[in-house]
This record gives C-alpha cells, sequence and structure tokens, in this order.
C-alpha cells in the first residue's frame, strides 16, 4: 500500500472508528479499549475496540482527542474521568500518560506527560518531531532532549527516515546521534528495514536490509519477519525466515515464532513461542509460554510463566510467579512473590516475599517497605534497608529520603 492509501486509510478510520462525544469547543473524543501493535513509529496512532465515554469509564482506556479538520491533538491513557499511569500498552510508542501534538507547516511535534500531567522525558526524549511531506505522510523522526538537542531514546536511536519503493513499501533507516546506521532495538540486528503494510495500515512483513539495503541475514539467520493480524486488528502470530525463504528459528526469543491472545478489550493475556514443528518450545525469555491476568481495570494483577509441558517455570530460585496490586491512578500499592505451590515465598535475590509503597494526596511515593512470608519487616539485601520514606520540598523534584533496618533503626 502506497503512502497516500495509508494516510486516506487513517482519515476514514477517524470518521467511523467510534462513538465520540462533540464536546462545545468543537474537539472530538474518541475512546478505544486498545492500540495497535507498532514496530515503527511510522505508522500514525489508532485505536481498536472502539466504544464510547460511558462503558470505557471504569476501565483503562484511551481517549482520541481531534480539532474539526480531523488532527490528532491528543492521545490520553484514562479512567474514571482522569489520567491514569500507563502500565501496559501493544504499543512500543504509547508508554506514558498522554502524548500532545502540535502541528506547524511541515512539522508535527509530540509531547510527553505522566498521569499528573506534568511533561516529562520518555527515557531521556523530551519531544519528538516528525518532518511531513506533502501528503501529511511521515518522512522523518527525530528525538530531541530538554534543552531541544537531539538524543538517543532508549533504543540508542535519535533520527528516522522513511522513503517508499516503487511498490509501495517504506525503506527506513534509524541513526544514532553520532550518525552511526542503529539497529532497530537492542539485540536485534536489523539496521535498513522494508516494511510491507496491508490495506488496513497492519504490518505484514519486515525485511532487513542490512546497511547495504539488500536483503540479508541478521547475526541470528534471520532476514524477515511475517505478522498476522485477526479480524480486531490484533497482532496474533509471527514468524521469521532466512534470506532464502525458508523458516528459521532466531532473533531475539531464539524460536521460530510465536502467537499472541487476547481478552474481549483486546488486552493480551498469553503468549506462546515455537519451534520449526509448530510446537511450544522454551525461548531465550525462558518461557515457552506466559499467561498474564487481568483485573476489571485491565491491570496485569499477575504473570506466570511456562515450559513447553505446561509446566509452570520458576521466573528466579524458588519463585514461580508475582501478584501485583494497584491504587486508582495505576501506581503499585503491593507486589508479592510466590512458589509454584501459589504460597507467599521469599525471592532470594532481595531476601523479600512483599514490598508495599505507600503515596500522599498527590500521589508521591512516600513510603516503601518489604517483608518476609510471615509478616515481618526484613531488610532488602539488594537495597540494603527494610524501610524507606520520602520527605518532599516545595516541589516534588525535592525530595529527601530516611531509611531503616528491619528493627526500624535509622540507616545513615
Amino acid at each position: 500500500m502506497r503512502i497516500s492509501a495509508l494516510v486516506k486509510f487513517w482519515v476514514a478510520i477517524i470518521s467511523i472508528g467510534a462513538i465520540n462525544a462533540q464536546a462545545p469547543d468543537t474537539y472530538k473524543y474518541e475512546y478505544y479499549f486498545s492500540l495497535p501493535f507498532r514496530e515503527s513509529p511510522y505508522v500514525p496512532f489508532n485505536g481498536l475496540y472502539p466504544t464510547s465515554e460511558n462503558r470505557a469509564k471504569n476501565k483503562n482506556h484511551f481517549r482520541f482527542k481531534y480539532d474539526d479538520q480531523g488532527k490528532l491533538l491528543e492521545l490520553a491513557q484514562m479512567r474514571e474521568g482522569r489520567l491514569v499511569a500507563n502500565r501496559f500498552s501493544n504499543n512500543f510508542f504509547m508508554t506514558v500518560s498522554r502524548i500532545s501534538f502540535e502541528y506547524e507547516s511541515n512539522k508535527k511535534t509530540l509531547t510527553y506527560f505522566n498521569f499528573k500531567n506534568e511533561s516529562r522525558d520518555v527515557d531521556g526524549v523530551w519531544k519528538s518531531v516528525y518532518t511531513l511531506d506533502d501528503q501529511g505522510n511521515h518522512k522523518s523522526l527525530i528525538y530531541l532532549d530538554e534543552a531541544g538537542n537531539e538524543v538517543n531514546n532508549r533504543w540508542g536511536i535519535s533520527r528516522y527516515e522513511w522513503e517508499s519503493d516503487d511498490q509501495g513499501r517504506i525503506i527506513e533507516k534509524r541513526y544514532n546521534v553520532d550518525g552511526e546506521l542503529a539497529m532497530i532495538r537492542p539485540r536485534f540486528d536489523f539496521y535498513m528495514v522494508r516494511l510491507t503494510y496491508d490495506e488496513n495500515g497492519y504490518l505484514t512483513q519486515m525485511d532487513n536490509l542490512g546497511t547495504e539495503g539488500k536483503l540479508v541475514n541478521n547475526s541470528t539467520g534471520v532476514s524477515t519477519d511475517k505478522l498476522k493480524y485477526d479480524e480486531n486488528g490484533n497482532f496474533i502470530q509471527w514468524k521469521v525466515y532466512d534470506s532464502e525463504g525458508k523458516a528459521v528459528v532466531g532473533n531475539l526469543p531464539g524460536t521460530a515464532g510465536g502467537r499472541h491472545f487476547y481478552d474481549e478489550y483486546g488486552r493480551q493475556i498469553k503468549t506462546e513461542l515455537f519451534d520449526l514443528k509448530d510446537e511450544l518450545m522454551v525461548s531465550n525469555w525462558g518461557y515457552a509460554y506466559t499467561v498474564r491476568e487481568v483485573d476489571e481495570t485491565g491491570n496485569v494483577i499477575s504473570y506466570r510463566p511456562y515450559d513447553q509441558n505446561r509446566e509452570t517455570i520458576q521466573i528466579g530460585e524458588s519463585v514461580c510467579w508475582q501478584k501485583f496490586e494497584y491504587n486508582e491512578v495505576n501506581q503499585h500499592t503491593e507486589i508479592t512473590f510466590f512458589d509454584c505451590d501459589n504460597k507467599e515465598v521469599t525471592e532470594p535475590r532481595q531476601n523479600i516475599s512483599k514490598a508495599i509503597y505507600k503515596y500522599d494526596k498527590d500521589y508521591n511515593m512516600i513510603e516503601r517497605s518489604y517483608f518476609d512470608p510471615e509478616g515481618s519487616l526484613v531488610n532488602n539485601t539488594m537495597r540494603g534497608y527494610a524501610v524507606e520514606k520520602y520527605v518532599y520540598g516545595s516541589t516534588s523534584s525535592e525530595i529527601d529520603s530516611l531509611r531503616f533496618d528491619a528493627n526500624m533503626k535509622r540507616i545513615n
């Protein structure tokens, strides 16, 4: 699909995608429970599982705000009418609570905010600035720090460049601040890539063109990823191939591919990794499949890995799974470790079985404390204390902390 067709698709989505509320100020709002998977920031944001404001209210959801010309002005994760911490998203490029979009000539600037609506960075990136062509397609993207200087993101990328080939596929190049060609992600050594999108704007194939612009295998013997989606737009499967088109085992997980499964709101609840015979295999990630339990709000409250025989795998010595609890803005309030018999157990690296976090009325953390399975305070061996209390100055950035051992004796 050519770039211009891709833009027309997103315009269509805006017009028919979801039930919206027309505000008196002429802004238009659309609500979705999920976002599609994105391997590249080339494709504009859109939503999956359209809903109404009222139906979405008590669940984590994404609100899209548009101006009267259909330009996206804001993307926010919300619940009960307020911003919440973004704990999980299928989209690599929406990891904060809110993104604002500003337009000027052929530029589009994205600015990032936390659940308190404070401007913040994403691993050092404060703004993302797109350059657009005459049809509104993305031509390039540069990451800026707080001072407006080009900066690498967490993947070692500071700049993207895109162009279309004669078949309408997108050629993507990435660079770091030193002007060197960068891989797509750390330990995923696809350099220049060719991206093939279907009529719905979903990535169906990604080819590694190396550093010379020719199809080539990476260090694990893979040149091509092929992806599939379900009728809702969920990314449900990938398989990897070498430059001769032969199915192989490789890339980060060290498998022939994988499958994702989703609930009725588009929340990813299970992942399977498989071998060349399409059978479960333990990946480089340490498991053959994982199951996430999700609460009514959409937060992951437990995570359990399994082997190829569907037996629970320990994620650490004696620990098989974790349980998470949250407050009303998705901050963690408790994290507890369990063994394979569902008994609370000590996680040996930290020497704790539970961590409890407390916050003030402004959602600033005021205390973190650690406990053993009997509920007694215990020193976290990785942190060197059992309790840490925080004291704030006139702003949340002015912080002092007091640390105590398991007997509540002050630690200097």
